[in-house]
């Protein structure tokens, strides 16, 4: 009998599709980790460098930005310049406007002054011309009142109720008769005649209108006065009361009325006021003195 043959394995063939698979396989682990050992290798000269690539992209970007893209834009710097512009332009302006203005208050200050100067002189010329017109009015006032010396002034002496003219001189003649004077006083009359002329609408309920009467000679108005003093002192005349006084000009009777109130105080004391020329308020005390009334008395009253 023949032994039995042993039996080899079969081999695989070379070029077999299992072998292809196996040596594939073991090529594909080997290029991995050669590939693995490439990343690493390539990533620790990456690492290696990226301080260099940094530092270059950083001096790259310093390039590109420029100093006009880190500033304003150009508009804003064009606004800003014709703002500044326009500031400076207003500035000047206002500058020479104030400038004018101080000039002028300048002025003004220099014209005050002159005007104060000229204020003070005119005050003090003022001054004198008005001592001169008082001065001149108590002149004018002085030469009225001596040309007034003749004559003489009656109140409340009746007139007719008719409004038919009246015959003065034939009024004053009646009048001459009641104080006991002649009647060739009536020679030494020049004129008479009723203040005012015309009479009022009312002159029935109104008072008479007084009566001024001119003499020829101061002797004949002073015998005509001092009779008149005497008789209308304590006689009415056709029912009236009678008062005589000097013809005087309009500006001593209205000296002569601002002292009244102390006149009649006066009176009502017991005193005997009276008034010289021009309007000098006196009177007599219990002596028979003649006293003057001061200032003081004039704002106090008598004492």
């Amino acid at each position: 009998m023949s032994s039995p043959k042993h039996s080899r394995p079969q081999s695989t063939p070379q070029n077999s599709p299992e072998k292809k698979k196996v040596k594939l396989h073991s090529q594909s682990q080997s290029g991995s980790s050669e590939r693995v050992k490439g990343h690493g290798n390539v990533n620790k000269e990456n690492n290696m460098a990226a301080p260099t690539s940094m530092t270059n992209t950083g001096a790259s970007r310093k390039l590109l930005v420029s100093d006009e893209d880190l500033g304003p834009p150009k508009w804003f710097v064009d606004y800003e310049k014709r703002l500044d512009e326009r500031l400076e332009s207003l500035l000047t302006q206002v500058t020479v406007r104030i400038e004018g203005l101080n000039s002028k208050v300048n002025e003004h200050e220099d014209r005050f002054k002159q005007m104060e100067f000229d204020f003070h002189d005119l005050k003090n010329e003022l001054k004198n011309l008005k001592g001169e017109k008082d001065f001149l009015l108590d002149k004018v006032d002085d030469l009225e009142n001596r040309s007034r010396r003749n004559n003489l002034v009656f109140y409340g002496v009746s007139e007719q109720l008719s409004r038919e003219p009246e015959d003065c001189n034939k009024t004053v003649l009646e009048l001459m008769e009641f104080v006991g004077v002649e009647s060739g006083i009536m020679n030494d009359i020049s004129r008479c005649h009723r203040t005012p002329t015309q009479r009022s609408t009312d002159f029935r309920e109104s008072r008479p209108r007084m009566i001024h009467v001119g003499f020829s000679s101061f002797l004949a108005r002073e015998r005509v006065r001092k009779a008149c003093l005497t008789k209308f002192k304590s006689t009415e005349f056709k029912g009236r009361k009678v008062f005589v006084s000097d013809d005087l000009s309009k500006r001593v009777l209205l000296r002569r009325k601002e002292k009244m109130t102390v006149f009649k105080k006066l009176k009502e004391d017991g005193k005997k006021p009276f008034f010289t020329y021009p309007a000098n308020l006196k009177y007599r005390d219990d002596n028979g003195r003649v006293v003057d009334v001061g200032l003081k008395e004039l704002f106090t009253g008598p004492m």
